[in-house]
């Protein structure tokens, strides 16, 4: 996948940015923002450049988990995290979200909402990719799913990765050469 830096003149098209920000919520707080804040460095690189943002992402796996806190979240993070405000659209509302102004983010209502993400429907992979010009992956932790936001909306749009999904590749690349000896320690919640 090309970098988002190889994408030439992007003042007033809109990017689809597929972010994790599948972070732990409790009675409406974000417990842990490291991934709201892994993300931020691609989401003001394109700021900068003149892109408009929708940001798409899941929320855990219980039905009606909402990414309204999420959008609450960032709405009140520092200036110099964002330009700009935040607007959270519900799934209803997710149709009209190409209409906004430059500085402000949109944040699309939890993506497991609709069951065509699980089910990597091509059709709900076609509505996604027509509210962008073009995709970025900045979701490294889902990149092994096949769902409709991640394997779907490249077939449909110009894809790239942002910066958090470069970093985490670069780093992974390191543990297929290693000096020897070496130890390779390998974890997660879903070992499986």
């Amino acid at each position: 996948m090309r970098s988002i830096t190889q994408i030439k003149n992007l003042k007033g098209k809109t990017a689809l940015v597929r972010v994790d920000f599948n972070v732990p919520i409790r009675k409406g707080k974000i417990l842990d923002d490291f991934r709201i804040k892994k993300a931020m460095p691609t989401i003001k690189f394109l700021q900068k450049k003149g892109a408009k943002i929708i940001l798409i992402s899941h929320l855990g796996k219980e039905s009606g988990q909402t990414l309204k806190p999420v959008a609450d979240y960032i709405a009140k993070l520092p200036k110099n995290f964002l330009s700009g405000g935040i607007r959270f659209l519900g799934q209803k509302e997710g149709r009209s979200a190409r209409n906004f102004q430059e500085a402000e983010l949109i944040l699309l209502e939890n993506l497991r909402l609709n069951r065509g993400e699980e089910n990597n429907s091509s059709e709900f992979a076609k509505r996604l990719a027509k509210l962008g010009d073009f995709y970025v992956n900045d979701a490294f932790p889902v990149c092994h799913r096949e769902h409709a936001s991640i394997v779907g909306v490249p077939k449909y749009l110009p894809s790239y990765a942002g910066f958090q999904l470069e970093s985490e590749v670069k780093n992974l690349k390191l543990a297929e050469h290693p000096a020897h000896p070496f130890l390779f320690i390998l974890g997660g919640a879903k070992f499986e």
